[in-house]
């Protein structure tokens, strides 16, 4: 047995407490490694004000539910059919819930011209002419692999009771790189797969 005097323990706690301290604090003079990623629509960086025609179409997005391991920050990847790994300096910017809606109204929006496409909760007094819900079952990516989605959704009329379409699809898309900025592009990707199938879906009903 190693016998320390009480110096060198005193030292050698006084090191270990700098460190940590070190490690955690993040005031001037120190850099917060963490970054943060949104799913985007394509184009939008071109996107200009659109007006609603009043003969347009009135399309609600939502509720979106997404699976239990997406409810977090960290962005997720998967090893295997049975392991995930979370990003600790690799975040979203805004939870899954509200960033997987709010994309696939955008691309709704940008394919469906003159349309007037709503987020769930919508106003009271607006009544969307189709309604779309889904339920995502899996959304994350294997570097080096391809990013993975799994998805039901239901197209529903003014009456949420009326389904018109009731889906369950899987898409992936490969992700080329080997960053997160990748991961989160080839998703965004997966997001604009499944809006082209919601839009080509309500153009032929609406016909």
């Amino acid at each position: 047995m190693i016998h320390l005097s009480r110096r060198v323990k005193v030292l050698i706690m006084f090191f270990c407490l700098s460190v940590i301290g070190g490690c955690v604090n993040l005031g001037k003079g120190t850099v917060d490694p963490t970054r943060f990623y949104l799913l985007s629509a394509p184009g939008w960086e071109d996107r200009q004000d659109r007006t609603a025609q009043e003969d347009g179409l009135v399309i609600g997005v939502g509720p979106v539910s997404i699976p239990g391991y997406l409810k977090r920050s960290h962005i997720v990847t998967r090893n295997t059919a049975n392991e995930i790994q979370l990003a600790e300096f690799f975040r979203w910017g805004e939870h899954l819930e509200d960033g997987i809606p709010r994309v696939i109204a955008e691309n709704i929006s940008g394919e469906l011209s003159g349309s007037w496409v709503v987020l769930y909760p919508w106003r009271r007094d607006i009544r969307p002419e189709y309604r779309v819900s889904i339920e995502v079952y899996r959304f994350d990516a294997i570097f080096e692999g391809n990013a993975a989605l799994n998805v039901q959704w239901i197209l529903s009329g003014a009456d949420r009771k009326d389904v018109l379409m009731k889906r369950q699809a899987d898409y992936t898309r490969p992700v080329e790189g080997e960053g997160y900025g990748d991961i989160v592009a080839a998703e965004s990707k997966l997001l604009e797969d499944l809006s082209g199938d919601i839009v080509e879906t309500i153009t032929q009903i609406s016909k």
